[in-house]
């Protein structure tokens, strides 16, 4: 994979590594994309917590949006890339307490091997998937449908000796701490990258998958303001990454660094952008895309004068003239107004264009079958019911009998009313008190976190 967000040959790979880096991290993002386009979504911000990290990146207006450089270990790897930002936020991410009795959660990971102290492997810090096992929110019986054992007094024993005595407070108000910090972490990522890109959170649907996001999902979403989550195709969630890489499209992207100040020379600009995209379309050719299946989109970085920081702007394909090289200039200045607030850009200094680029898009024409589910019969989704048990979401409220859902039992138009966990072999899913789930046709879940939401009666405390 290619870390601009689309597939590159292996034979091409070997050629151009660099260009490699980070591309898993993308394939949830191009994954949205396809789903988005199904249900209408054109505002996503995507969300993978896996074992070790929480990735977020965004769509808008239906595209990925994009960004010129990537940090790896804070080292800037200047290659194009969706735009996907990451903590150690993860379900392996380790609990611990500062000199000052403050909590943490991560970056710090006890990665596979030992794991979290509940897999029973070794490893005795706490992390994410032993306060969730501690909540009631993981099944006792095991992960990967009872095939992966883990133990709920390694668990307890963690959290007990590095965190709930050191603080004075119970296993499980210690357990529901950590919680509540991943939460409020990963709800603080998403809404810097979301205003840092000159949006609002509120305009946007989270799509939330890998083996942890499920879980803590709706919290992430009502930190930030957003009114709908999307749990993308129930069993397939925590496996979400993997569908978006394999139905991408092939992305090459070419640049060309010819710093000018505008005006621009149409002429100048036209030769670098045919050189580019003959250099694109040369390489579509050796991994064997037919070109009347390839996109050209140019792009010129620009900045104002005496700055540093650049944004990507689109330049019209075609022939080139002063008018439309304007536009352009136009736009860099609108994009620039939306980042950092109108009455910021400074003309008078001079707009320098920096870096050409010419992205490439080879379409496969992967049109993905989402397979439809059967209608329910009712909204009641009594009949997927697996068992209930005490679960505790909400810290103050302490555990309550929480009813517990199979979602391969769940189908189309059945309704949840939280609180309720939904059990995959892979993932669980968390519906909080006073939001409201339902499956649509594809088998997403569908949490509304603040409207159309039905309360229920109090449930009774569990001791």
């Amino acid at each position: 994979m290619q870390s601009s967000g689309g597939a590159i040959a292996a034979s091409e790979a070997a050629a151009s590594a660099i260009t490699t880096i980070g591309g898993v991290l993308t394939g949830g993002v191009v994954g949205c994309v396809q789903l988005a386009g199904q249900l209408g979504h054109r505002n996503v911000i995507a969300t993978d917590v896996g074992g070790t990290t929480f990735l977020a990146g965004l769509i808008v207006d239906g595209e990925p949006v994009r960004s010129s450089e990537t940090i790896v270990n804070q080292h800037p790897v200047n290659v194009p890339s969706l735009r996907v930002e990451a903590i150690g936020s993860g379900g392996g991410a380790i609990a611990w307490l500062d000199t000052g009795g403050n909590l943490h959660v991560g970056p710090s990971s006890a990665q596979a091997v030992p794991g979290p102290a509940c897999y029973g492997a070794g490893g005795t810090e706490p992390t994410n998937t032993d306060a969730n096992l501690v909540l009631g929110i993981l099944p006792e019986t095991g992960l990967l449908g009872g095939l992966r054992p883990i133990r709920k007094d390694l668990a307890i024993e963690a959290i007990r000796t590095r965190i709930a005595e050191p603080l004075g407070l119970s296993v499980e108000d210690a357990a529901a701490a950590i919680h509540a910090v991943q939460n409020a972490q990963t709800g603080d990522l998403l809404r810097k990258i979301v205003v840092e890109s000159g949006y609002d959170p509120r305009d946007f649907t989270i799509y939330a998958f890998g083996g942890a996001g499920p879980a803590h999902c709706a919290a992430y979403a009502a930190e930030v303001g957003v009114s709908e989550v999307v749990v993308p195709l129930g069993p397939v969630a925590s496996a979400f990454s993997a569908f978006g890489l394999a139905v991408s499209d092939i992305v090459l992207v070419r640049e060309h660094s010819d710093p000018m100040t505008a005006p621009y020379d149409p002429v100048r600009v036209q030769e670098n952008f045919e050189r580019l995209e003959a250099e694109v379309l040369d390489a579509m050719k050796r991994q064997g895309i037919p070109l009347d299946h390839v996109e050209l989109h140019r792009e010129l970085d620009m900045r104002y004068g005496l700055q540093m920081g650049e944004v990507t702007t689109p330049i019209a394909s075609g022939a080139l003239d002063n008018i439309a090289l304007a536009e352009g200039v136009e736009e860099f200045e609108r994009r620039y107004a939306r980042l950092y607030g109108e009455g910021s850009g400074f003309r008078e200094a001079g707009v320098h264009g920096i870096t050409f680029r010419v992205r490439g898009v080879g379409v496969l024409k992967v049109d993905p079958d989402f397979e439809e589910l059967d209608a329910a019969p009712s909204p009641d989704p009594a009949s997927a019911l697996l068992v209930e048990r005490p679960v505790c979401l909400d810290g103050r409220k302490g555990f309550v009998s929480t009813p517990v859902y199979d979602y391969r039992k769940l189908r189309a138009g059945h309704v949840i009313q939280g609180p309720a966990v939904i059990q995959v072999p892979t993932t669980s899913v968390v519906v909080p008190d006073g939001m409201r789930g339902e499956i649509d046709r594809f088998g997403n879940l569908r949490i509304q976190t603040r409207s159309n939401v039905v309360q229920l009666p109090a449930q009774r405390s569990v001791a």
